[in-house]
């Protein structure tokens, strides 16, 4: 726990990597003093922090194959949880007060095409993720521990095709901003 404050001091990050993906948080991001009050410790240097990366819970597996279609799907939906603990108490960080890092990767065989998006479940809903794509790594900007997942998407709209525009629109599209 000592560890961490020092890091954020240094202003280092915490980094966790499995096979199925990574998540990466500054640690000046971690509400430390905060936790340390809601945990009845003296100080964040009493805190201890744990990351899970979890598969997600079928519900929302099945809002996302509904969503997208069984076929659509990438990468099933993972969770990313942090919590802080101290004292035999632990409280779940759902908030940063910066960007992390959660990064999912491609299957074996599976390649990102031009409609590779990643997408994040907000209040059951699953929506476009800020994310960027390289090689077989999609990569998610959030100030929020939520779940993810990669899908691939496209549509076209017969009704606009040969218009100057059409390429832009089926883009967002594919980002989920026109649907």
């Amino acid at each position: 726990a000592q560890a961490v404050q020092t890091l954020v001091q240094a202003q280092d990050q915490l980094e966790l990597t499995t096979a199925e993906g990574s998540f990466t948080v500054p640690l000046r991001s971690l509400p430390l003093a905060s936790l340390a009050s809601q945990l009845d410790v003296a100080s964040g240097a009493d805190v201890d922090i744990h990351v899970a990366i979890e598969p997600a819970p079928s519900a929302d597996k099945t809002a996302l194959s509904l969503a997208f279609g069984s076929a659509g799907i990438l990468v099933a939906p993972v969770t990313f949880t942090v919590t802080a603990s101290a004292n035999g108490k632990s409280v779940t960080i759902g908030a940063f007060s910066g960007l992390v890092q959660s990064a999912l990767t491609l299957p074996s065989g599976v390649t990102a095409g031009p409609g590779t998006i990643g997408v994040v479940l907000v209040d059951g809903t699953w929506e476009h993720a800020r994310t960027t794509v390289s090689g077989s790594t999609v990569t998610f900007y959030s100030a929020a521990d939520p779940t993810f997942a990669v899908v691939s998407h496209s549509q076209t709209f017969p009704d606009i095709a040969g218009l100057p525009h059409a390429a832009g629109i089926e883009a967002l599209s594919r980002r989920l901003v026109v649907r």
